[in-house]
């Protein structure tokens, strides 16, 4: 059992975060208070959140990009078939 004064509560397994358990590193990064031993689990989540936020942007420039060669396309009366927009 910890002792000491609770810091608040983890962000990762909503327990208490006491004295001496808490991560330096969260706290310098983004001033949270969270186990040392939840620190892995809070990089790793940050940092698929990152990468899912990249391939969402991506998503988004590739159906503008879709979007424009659809209307130059039809501009010329050429049909794009195989790339139908209820498949998304």
């Amino acid at each position: 059992m910890s002792s000491g004064c609770i810091l608040g509560n983890c962000s990762i397994c909503d327990e208490f975060v006491y004295e001496g358990e808490w991560s330096e590193i969260a706290m310098e990064t983004d001033s949270i208070f969270i186990h040392d031993t939840c620190q892995g689990k809070y990089f790793e989540g940050k940092r698929m959140n990152g990468y899912i936020k990249h391939l969402e942007n991506e998503n988004k420039a590739l159906k503008e990009e879709l979007k424009m060669i659809r209307r130059e396309q039809h501009a010329e009366g050429v049909q794009m078939s195989a790339f139908r927009e209820d498949s998304w």
